[in-house]
């Protein structure tokens, strides 16, 4: 292959790591602007289907995010073999290789642990947290 065309693979990679980040940042907002909006008391049985479904979210949308990145990882090491000094695009292939990837793998389990802590709190508390609703109705 190319360098141009495993370029083209790592760009389609990102865009698809982007839009699963999209979708991420998406269902946050919409939960948390839901309970915020909503001007009736959430019920025990509604909290819990909606924790289940939420977690079953985060799950998937984790695994997803972590083998874009794993993907995009063995994409850079394959760049990586493609190195020649003096030749067109040697900065570029020089960057990709020192692209801290496996940073922003690691920093993936603390952004999803801490969503999964905060938002399922906030479910739990949506009597609380929901607007027009006085706090002793948790």
């Amino acid at each position: 292959m190319s360098l141009y065309e495993y370029l083209d693979i790592l760009a389609q990679g990102y865009e698809r790591i982007d839009f699963l980040w999209n979708i991420f940042i998406a269902v946050h907002l919409a939960i948390v602007g839901g309970i915020i909006l909503i001007n009736r008391r959430i019920g025990i049985l509604e909290r819990a289907i909606a924790i289940i479904g939420y977690l079953s979210f985060l799950f998937v949308n984790y695994r997803s995010v972590v083998d874009g990145y794993a993907y995009q990882s063995i994409l850079l090491d394959e760049i990586a073999k493609l190195g020649t000094p003096g030749r067109a695009g040697t900065d570029l292939l020089t960057y990709l290789a020192n692209y801290d990837l496996p940073g922003r793998i690691a920093f993936l389990d603390y952004a999803y642990i801490a969503a999964a802590v905060l938002t399922t709190l906030a479910i739990l508390a949506a009597n609380v947290l929901s607007r027009g609703r006085r706090g002793d109705e948790f």
